[in-house]
């Protein structure tokens, strides 16, 4: 019995065997079929075909009509977003397909849909290739692009390695993907050319570094905001921020308190106070006390601001401190010195660690 069950089991093996190049042959010409449904029943099925399928679509890739075009391209996304639920055999198997239609023999189109579709996997087997396709001009956007939607480390070194290398709008392009992938592989080579690039350059590598917040660039970004870089200030202060949520809240103090000095309009100097407020750092509660001294109104709401944000554990014990000096600021004393809503959130910000409320001067 247990030799026949075998036998069987082989049998139907090898009948499904025969009748799948059938079926592949079957769905490959639906997908080219001028009838809207059944090529949407086809794109439908033709996943279930995984690696199987891939070298077949050529045809479909360069065909005429753009609807079989995108049949073919819409097949390989979605034999691509399947690889997450695949075993590692058969996702292997997929990205080795895939990766065959990116060699140089193949044509344009191909190559540009396969590289799309490895994006799509995410999976770091497709890196190596993807890096040296940086190179090649005819598909090195998309592989750029692939680079970023897998966004690990490894991706973010290939990017980092290509840009250490290249020149002009495509090293801005390398600079700005390594910002939006996020990850510090990228920050020497930013770094780099935040010192050593052309002023587009460094203002593309200083808004980069913005999105990853590390601090390291704060140093650089002080020197690039000094020779007047027009992203460098902003890029400070969002480095600061990305600091603090990360709990860093040394660097990102030091980073608000650069971008203090280095402030020169009105609203920079509101974004730096209200950043410091932020911290909670200790060092920080007689430059934002100071600043409610300020001529302009922007600046002292942004204090106020600033200090309602404020938490340290010594924060009550400073204010009572501070709100006792005989050389308070006279706005932080004074009621009739200050406008109604800076009356109303001094007041709230005092009464909140039970502080003695504001008096007036007259």
């Amino acid at each position: 019995m247990r030799k026949l069950a075998v036998l069987s089991l082989l049998l139907w093996g090898c009948i499904l065997a025969a009748q799948q190049p059938q079926d592949l042959q079957t769905v490959l010409q639906q997908l080219q079929s001028q009838d809207n449904a059944t090529r949407l029943q086809a794109i439908e099925r033709a996943p279930e075909f995984g690696a199987a399928i891939i070298p077949h679509l050529t045809s479909l890739l360069t065909h005429q009509d753009w609807r079989i075009q995108r049949a073919g391209q819409i097949v390989l996304e979605n034999i691509a977003t399947r690889t997450a639920k695949l075993g590692a055999k058969e996702r292997r198997d997929v990205v080795n397909a895939l990766l065959a239609l990116t060699k140089p023999n193949q044509p344009i189109p191909v190559r540009k849909a396969a590289v799309n579709a490895l994006g799509i996997c995410g999976t770091d087997e497709a890196v190596q290739t993807l890096a040296s396709l940086l190179k090649d001009e005819k598909v090195r956007d998309d592989a750029l692009a692939a680079l970023k939607q897998i966004g690990s480390p490894a991706a973010a070194k290939a990017v980092a390695d290509a840009a250490a290398t290249a020149k002009g709008e495509w090293q801005r392009a390398l600079l700005a993907t390594l910002g939006e992938i996020g990850r510090p592989e990228g920050v020497p080579v930013l770094l780099t050319a935040l010192r050593a690039g052309d002023a587009q350059t460094k203002s593309v590598a200083a808004m980069a570094l913005g999105r990853i917040g590390d601090a390291k660039a704060i140093p650089a970004l002080v020197a690039a905001a000094q020779q007047g870089i027009p992203s460098a200030f902003d890029t400070l202060i969002r480095t600061g921020e990305l600091l603090l949520q990360r709990k860093q809240t040394s660097p990102a103090t030091q980073a608000f308190e650069q971008a203090l000095k280095l402030a020169r309009t009105e609203h920079e100097k509101c974004a730096a106070l209200i950043g410091l407020g932020k911290t909670g750092s200790a060092k920080v509660l007689p430059i934002l006390v100071d600043a409610l001294d300020a001529g302009e109104v922007t600046i002292r709401s942004a204090a106020i601001e600033a200090l309602i944000a404020y938490r340290h554990p010594e924060a009550s014990e400073a204010f009572l401190k501070c709100s006792n000096e005989p050389t308070l600021p006279k706005r932080l004393s004074c009621s009739k010195c200050s406008s109604p809503d800076e009356n109303h959130l001094l007041a709230n910000c005092f009464n909140n660690r039970q502080i003695r409320p504001l008096r007036s001067c007259a």
